[in-house]
């Protein structure tokens, strides 16, 4: 995902900028995907996803941060 490249302008059209976000999970997520699987930089990464000016993340409640990660570790299926 390069700014101006095709998957950039097809997300940046659906994204309303400040009144979108993803959670600070969200975050991870993209990053984690954009760099394991389209072999992107790490600062490359970061800024890719800086540049489509989201929204601050809403705050992670405890109890569904805790539920998430272990029904992740449940159904994880590393791939690479």
């Amino acid at each position: 995902m390069v700014e101006g490249g095709p998957t950039f302008l097809e997300l940046a059209k659906g994204v309303h900028h400040e009144e979108a976000a993803l959670t600070a999970l969200g975050i991870a997520e993209v990053l984690d995907h954009v760099q394991r699987l389209a072999s992107a930089e790490e600062d490359d990464a970061a800024l890719d996803l800086a540049q489509l000016r989201l929204g601050a993340p809403p705050a992670l409640d405890t109890d569904i941060a805790v539920r998430a990660g272990l029904l992740r570790a449940r159904h994880y299926q590393r791939r690479n």
